[in-house]
């Protein structure tokens, strides 16, 4: 593993130092030293799975396009893929109501729907989906009512005191909640991937299931996606703010992310592996340069290879060599492992928080 180590410095480039710029101030860092390394390997992980969460996760995404006939409202599932435009009826086949209406205004359509403990079984998903709470559209494009929205139509979702579950077999797997989350999408339906444009998010979000205990906050996140490819290649350039409540990984932080590139690639086998690069600012540690040396593997939020060069300010590069059965970390870039941890570190390493 000390081999892979330093090929891997050697990838992300053992002379480079932290050069960054940002808001982050001795002030208000929490951690410092090897502590700061530490620290980032942990809160960068954590940033990528939440990352994840929303661009590929489906329990991430908003309410999708919705339709109505008469006064019976009917609208996506909010489970589906944030950029999904395929209808979905839910008819709370198995108990609870929707209320709402569809109507169309200056070339416009407005969906709005009050879901009660609706209950639906969605055969694409597999899964039976309760959902309470407010879901509000807004189409640019009119005929929506009643049909599937057509491709390559900007579209608003709020989804306010908002509350989803999704259980297979009687069993809960996954929970979705927000009291108020707002999301703008401008389509360019140019690449592979559903998320292809410019998506503006705002509000919060909780997402818990096997695995995985996300709170997040946004603050007009930005993302601009796009892909190529087959397995598809999808970049994101993603802007704005965002708060991390990690609670498998024990981490909370806030991150001020301003032109950070996430690549992403699903492999044949499902695992995704994600390269992230650009500079960070966290409250905990301040301004962190980040490189990708070798792609991570992610086995949900838990790299399972791969090497990540971080370097938070003040501080020579370092870099992260992640394996199935733990990391190593490397600090000051001579190519020998100082640290070790098992498994993703989580007991281990110093987090913010």
């Amino acid at each position: 593993m000390t081999r892979k180590l330093l090929a891997a410095l050697l990838a992300v480039g053992i002379s480079w130092l932290a050069a960054c710029g940002g808001s982050g101030g001795d002030d208000t860092r929490e951690l410092e030293g090897e502590a700061a390394v530490q620290g980032a390997v942990q809160a960068t992980v954590s940033l990528v799975g939440a990352i994840q969460a929303l661009l590929g996760d489906p329990a991430a995404g908003l309410t999708a396009n919705a339709s109505a006939a008469g006064d019976s409202a009917t609208t996506a599932a909010a489970g589906e893929s944030m950029t999904d435009s395929r209808a979905i009826e839910i008819l709370c086949e198995r108990g609870g109501s929707v209320d709402g209406e569809c109507r169309e205004e200056g070339g416009r359509t407005f969906v709005d729907a009050r879901l009660q403990n609706c209950s639906e079984f969605n055969e694409e998903l597999g899964v039976v989906v309760t959902a309470d709470g407010v879901s509000n559209a807004v189409f640019e494009a009119t005929g929506v009512c009643g049909n599937a929205v057509p491709e390559g139509v900007d579209s608003r979702f709020e989804l306010r005191d908002y509350r989803e579950e999704w259980r297979i077999a009687g069993e809960l797997v996954r929970v979705l909640e927000s009291d108020r989350l707002t999301q703008t999408f401008e389509p360019s339906g140019a690449g592979c991937s559903f998320n292809d444009g410019e998506a503006f998010m705002d509000g919060d979000l909780l997402l818990q299931g096997p695995g995985f205990d996300w709170a997040l906050r946004m603050g007009d996140l930005r993302f601009s996606v796009s892909s190529q490819g087959e397995p598809c290649d999808e970049t994101a350039v993603i802007d704005g703010g965002l708060t991390v409540d990690d609670a498998i990984r024990g981490a909370l932080f806030d991150a001020s992310l301003d032109g950070l590139v996430v690549d992403t690639r699903v492999a044949l086998d499902g695992v995704s592996e994600v390269a992230v690069d650009g500079v960070v600012d966290f409250d905990c540690i301040g301004p962190v340069d980040i490189q990708t040396g070798e792609r991570l593997a992610l086995l949900g939020a838990c790299p399972v290879e791969g090497v990540l060069g971080v370097a938070p300010e003040g501080f020579p590069a370092a870099a992260a060599a992640f394996f199935s059965d733990g990391l190593l970390i490397d600090y000051d870039g001579d190519g020998e492992s100082d640290f070790s941890a098992d498994g993703c570190g989580v007991e281990s390493l110093a987090t913010c928080g």
